[in-house]
């Protein structure tokens, strides 16, 4: 039968009015039974003025609530001040606060959020504890969890096991591992930094791999990146194919091509590297080796004293490249004589390119940088 309004029954039943039996069944199609077992649906606005106790689940478009105590909550849009459940799941979220295993967002604002997994397409998170954190955008306060994964992130604190992000801005982040393809960092403090380029004010890390890579400190073991630019670098290991340093303490340093304004290392090897100052001042135990510039002891210091070589036929040093204007001083301090080789693709004064220069025992070699391939002796 059809669905009547109370305004529209009360004409039927008015005095002297002789009731149909269509307009009986109209009574019992209008009104909810309170006992009923198959499903009712409503075309008008319900309130509730006490609680609302559900066995099932409840399905709807949009949630409007003070407190939810569910085991599954699902809705396009929904505001919460309060919700403890097992499963979340909305297009839009505005919440203060989620209790919840499993909470699944296209969109939310989120104030507190505890979850074993989150996972948002876009979302806004003041303080969030949880397992796991999947967001393609999101920008967080506070993120406590064990893996955190985003394609764009905005964190102020971090503190994971696992951080994967492709683009990310952090101020703190505390890790064993971060992974980023383009991220601003303020500060790292991870077991391993991984990133393809990313701009860092300090970084304390056991492993740090990049390919680009601009740098206010880092605090590593091991330093390698393709692209590099450091204010201050304390590493045990440095590897960057380019790289541009104010300051570095290293054991090893190893650039294709940089430039250094001071370093302090137990080894410095640069194919295409030019030091404002050198590694140490003096470095009083060189041990000669090699004929040729590939097998040739490197030497980087501002006094070098050669202590011994290898045999007769092995017993040559290269240069390091400096900056224009510096004088570097080689002291053979051994019986038998000793050369030194130019940098590549540079010369000893006249000479051929590549050609060493002899030192005779117990004799010096002081050689001015003019250029990065012309060198003066005397």
């Amino acid at each position: 039968m059809t669905v009547r309004t109370p305004a529209y029954l009360k004409t039927v039943f008015e005095n002297a009015d002789i009731p149909q039996q269509a307009d009986y069944e109209d009574v019992f199609d209008s009104f909810l039974p309170l006992s009923a077992t198959a499903k009712q649906t409503f075309s008008f606005p319900v309130e509730f003025t006490g609680d609302v106790t559900a066995s099932g689940d409840i399905y709807c478009k949009d949630i409007y609530a003070n407190k939810i105590n569910a085991q599954r909550v699902s809705a396009s849009g929904i505001s919460f001040n309060a919700v403890d459940a097992d499963t979340v799941s909305a297009s839009v979220v505005n919440a203060n606060r989620v209790n919840a295993n499993f909470v699944s967002a296209s969109g939310g604002i989120f104030n507190v959020l505890e979850a074993q997994k989150v996972s948002a397409s876009a979302g806004i998170f003041n303080t969030l504890d949880a397992q796991k954190v999947s967001a393609s955008s999101a920008f967080f306060n506070l993120v406590n969890a064990q893996q955190v994964s985003a394609s764009v992130a905005n964190f102020n604190l971090i503190n994971a096991s696992v951080v994967s992000a492709s683009i990310a801005t952090f101020d703190r982040v505390n890790a064993n591992f971060v992974s980023a393809s383009g991220g601003i960092f303020n500060v790292i403090e991870a077991q391993k930094v991984s990133a393809s380029a990313g701009f860092f004010n300090l970084i304390n890390a056991q492993q740090v791999s990049a390919s680009v890579i601009n740098t206010n400190q880092i605090n590593a073991q091991i330093v390698s990146a393709s692209t590099a630019n450091f204010n201050l670098l304390n590493a045990s290991v440095v590897s960057a194919s380019i790289a541009n340093h104010n300051r570095v303490n290293a054991n090893m340093v190893s650039a294709s091509g940089g430039e250094f304004n001071v370093i302090n290392a137990q080894y410095v090897s640069g194919s295409a590297a030019f030091f404002k100052y050198p590694s140490k001042s003096v470095d009083s135990s060189v041990a000669a080796t090699g004929t040729t510039t590939a097998a040739a002891k490197s030497v980087s210091e501002g006094l070098s004293v050669i202590r011994s070589i290898t045999s007769a036929s092995q017993n040559s040093v290269i240069i390091s490249r400096f900056r224009q204007g510096f004088e570097q001083v080689i002291v053979n301090a051994v019986s038998a004589s000793a050369f030194v080789f130019p940098t590549s693709a540079s010369k000893f004064n006249a000479l051929s390119n590549g050609v060493s220069k002899s030192i005779a025992p117990l004799a010096s070699l002081t050689i001015s940088h003019i250029t990065s391939a012309q060198y003066f002796t005397r």
